[in-house]
């Protein structure tokens, strides 16, 4: 399990398998102090079918006010991934 504080990064090297089956997921806790409440969600964060083409073996995500950004090596932008919940 991983802590980031506001701004921080991390990453992680990885090969997907043979069978092009490899999946990641995320596990996310944020407070909104401003409104006074906790939210939390469960990310698909890496399919290998869906994002190997996007993303290739470097994927790189954002978090930002409004969701989870996948950052789209082919396209040159970044792509909405997850909205968080209302």
């Amino acid at each position: 399990m991983r802590q980031l504080n506001y701004l921080e990064a991390w990453d992680w090297k990885f090969q997907t398998n043979y069978f092009d089956t490899t999946h990641f997921f995320c596990d996310m806790w944020w407070a909104e102090t401003d409104r006074g409440r906790h939210n939390n969600g469960s990310l698909e964060l890496y399919v290998a079918k869906r994002d190997e083409v996007i993303c290739y073996h470097h994927c790189r995500y954002y978090a930002k006010v409004d969701g989870v950004y996948l950052y789209n090596i082919v396209k040159k932008r970044l792509d909405l991934m997850y909205s968080w919940p209302k």
